[in-house]
Parts: C-alpha cells; structure tokens; sequence
C-alpha cells in the first residue's frame, strides 16, 4: 500500500466514524510525494480544519486518482455518505475552489466522487441531501460556467443510470443539460423518483 493510499484510507475511515480527522493523519499527509502533496494540500485543509491556502505550486500536473480521493474525502467530511449532509453556501464554495485549485483539477472531479457516494445505499432521498445537491448544481453552474460546460455530461449522464438510487438519479436531474438527457434517462429518474416528494418536480423539470 503506498503512503497516499495509507493517508486515504484511514482518513476515510476516521471521516466515516466521526467525521473528523486525527492529527495524526493528518501530519502523515505531509509524507507523500510532490504529485501526492500537491493533489492533497486542499483536501487537507479543508478535513483537517485549517484555512484554506490557494497559493501557487510547483508541480503542474497530479494524478487523477488522487485527485478524485482528495474530492471525495472532501465531501466524506460535509457528511454526504449520511442521509444529513452538513454545509453553507461558503463552504460549498470552498469545496468546490479546493477541487479546481489542484493542478488539472476539474468539475468532473467533484461529481464523479459526488455520483460514488450517492450510489452507496439504494435509501430514499432525504430532504438535506436533495437540498445540497441543487444548492451544489446551482454554484457550479452560475460561477463556474466555463468549468461546468466541459464536463464530459455524456460520460456523467451514463454514470447515473448505473445503479440509479434516487439521490443519483436527482442530481442527473438538475445537473446533466438538456441536450445530454436522452429520452431513456428521462425515463430512469421519473420512474425513481415516482412516489417521493420530488416525482412533481421532476416532472416539470424534464418537461421543460
């Protein structure tokens, strides 16, 4: 196991049982390599409770596996593996920053992990994870717009009918653009979200 994926592991782990990160590990984060350290700084920031650095480094390329960990420790610690998600709108922004300030970071690295948690349990949608996932759409898409519409939505949209729990199949409905949401995937998330709260929303929306 290499030392990034020691760092990730239990991070992960400590995350998921307290939602907090030891001091511990979080000073081993400072054992990976320059690629590792560079792909990490933020999300370490971010988990461990310290204020965010955005200054420049020296490396200008990380590994993508590193990059989607460090996303998806980051939403491990705003509690989206719980049906009670924790955030505001600063620390959304925050997020979402931390994930395109890593050297070739991109929005794919915030909604591919985003997509990993969200079709981990087959529960209904509460009421707070529905609200983060419109409050997340609607950040990435009005102050990130030029990120947003690189995303490769075609791969995105495939993604969420793989497994299709109801918090994927309401994230593809605000977030996969219109000409991305083909008539088969309409289909998937109406027939999913049939029952709950959000079937009239839904509706509209793929109305429209």
């Amino acid at each position: 196991m290499t030392k990034a994926e020691q760092f990730t592991t239990q991070a992960e782990a400590e995350l998921r049982t307290t939602s907090k990160v030891s001091a511990e590990t979080c000073r081993s984060s400072r054992d990976l390599d320059a690629e590792g350290r560079a792909a990490f700084a933020h999300a370490v920031n971010f988990i461990c409770g310290e204020q965010g650095d955005y200054g420049e480094t020296a490396v200008t390329a990380t590994r993508p596996t590193d990059r989607l960990t460090a996303s998806r420790l980051m939403l491990l610690k705003l509690r989206l593996q719980t049906p009670d998600p924790r955030w505001s709108s600063s620390i959304l922004d925050r997020y979402v920053r931390a994930v395109l300030a890593v050297p070739g970071g991109t929005l794919s690295e915030v909604f591919n992990p985003l997509l990993d948690l969200l079709g981990e349990s087959s529960n209904g949608l509460s009421q707070p994870v529905a609200q983060f996932l419109k409050d997340l759409v609607v950040l990435c898409f009005t102050r990130y717009r030029k990120e947003y519409d690189s995303v490769p939505w075609a791969n995105l949209a495939e993604t969420v009918s793989l497994r299709p729990t109801q918090a994927k199949c309401y994230f593809g409905l605000h977030a996969i653009p219109p000409q991305y949401m083909t008539s088969e995937l309409a289909r998937l998330i109406s027939e999913r979200l049939s029952g709950t709260r959000y079937w009239e929303e839904a509706m509209n929306v793929l109305a429209v």
